[in-house]
């Protein structure tokens, strides 16, 4: 029994407007962000870093959401959230690679540390 919700370009807008604050936050800003608005079954969004390796992070915006409200603060929390898969995505492409040594892990983990630590007061 799904609740399907059809999202709209304004949502979408403003999910890339809190994606682009998250970005600034989590200095994010060396990578090119791709924001594409349309199908994403399965997800309401999702974050696809499988061109990292060219510097590209690619952010979906469904726009037919299942099982999930869409209203200003769900969407800001959608965002939130693919963002922090963002800021974790060179992490995760080393870690599926599988090839990642213990300096490499050390120093992205204090990439990543310092981050959030600027960010948490």
């Amino acid at each position: 029994n799904n609740i399907s919700m059809k999202t709209t370009k304004k949502h979408f807008e403003l999910f890339k407007s809190e994606c682009l604050e998250w970005i600034d936050k989590f200095d994010l800003n060396g990578f090119e962000f791709i924001f594409v608005y349309g199908k994403c079954p399965g997800f309401s969004a999702k974050c696809d870093i499988a061109s990292i390796g060219d510097g590209q992070i690619m952010l979906f915006f469904g726009d037919d959401w299942e099982d999930t409200s869409v209203n200003d603060q769900t969407i800001k929390e959608v965002a939130k959230h693919e963002m922090i898969h963002a800021l974790l995505a060179e992490y995760t492409d080393l870690a599926n690679a599988r090839y990642i040594t213990k300096d490499e892990e050390y120093k992205l983990c204090e990439k990543i540390t310092n981050k959030l630590s600027k960010l948490i007061k």
